[in-house]
């Protein structure tokens, strides 16, 4: 059984890994055999802890263990990465998933910053000296909007060349490809997007004609996969 995980006795932590894709991943890492650690915010404890007790009750080969961290503050971070090498004893990959995008007021861009950009900054920078000394890595899950501009969700949702929205669960399968399989790829986007992107420069220019039924555009609306 063991020589059929991809990624037995690793360990991993899931910022953000209560819901949505970091929920997908860290199940699919306990799943592979790995040793996952997934935070939330205060207000999630309970939901985290339920999930923790659910995949440590279940047949996956790995264990999980759900720590509360707000990711935009140093010293909880600084705590995650204590508490991680406390339990498991090292640290072989760290997955950057929290994060948001919608953004109304400065404040809410200000936020939105913190948790984006300041919460990657940081955990990568407590975790890099435990990553060292198991030679692992860093994944950082971001959205299609950092690689390309767009005008408005309608476009997008029309651009799918593949005709529908990725899972959850097919991100967590490139995040373990990169922390498992992937051993020559380093510094560079791994896009999954089933072709979004193909001609998106084109399509994005088509302007937006109102409904003759809906009588609106668009709906102004994004998020951070």
């Amino acid at each position: 059984m063991a020589t059929q995980l991809r990624y037995p006795g690793k360990v991993v932590i899931v910022t953000g890994g209560t819901s949505g894709i970091g929920l997908a991943t860290v199940r699919e890492f306990v799943r592979r055999g790995a040793n996952v650690v997934f935070c939330s915010l205060p207000s999630e404890a309970e939901k985290g802890q339920a999930i923790q007790r659910e995949l440590q009750d279940s047949e996956c080969p790995g264990d999980a263990y759900f720590a509360v961290c707000d990711v935009r503050k140093e010293t909880d971070i600084k705590r995650l990465i204590s508490v991680t090498v406390e339990r498991y004893g090292c640290l072989d990959c760290l997955v950057n998933n929290a994060g948001s995008g919608r953004a109304v007021s400065a404040q809410d861009f200000h936020n939105m910053m913190e948790l984006n950009a300041l919460s990657v900054l940081l955990a990568s920078k407590y975790a890099l000296p435990y990553l060292r000394k198991t030679k692992g890595n860093i994944i950082n899950l971001a959205s299609l909007f950092g690689v390309i501009g767009m005008k408005n969700t309608v476009t997008y949702s029309s651009s799918k060349l593949m005709g529908r929205f990725g899972t959850p669960e097919e991100v967590a399968l490139a995040a373990i490809y990169l922390a498992a399989d992937g051993t020559f790829c380093t510094g560079f986007n791994l896009v999954v997007s089933g072709g979004a992107e193909v001609g998106f420069g084109v399509k994005n220019q088509v302007d937006q004609e109102p409904s003759p039924r809906a009588g609106v555009t668009s709906q102004d609306s994004s998020s951070k996969p």
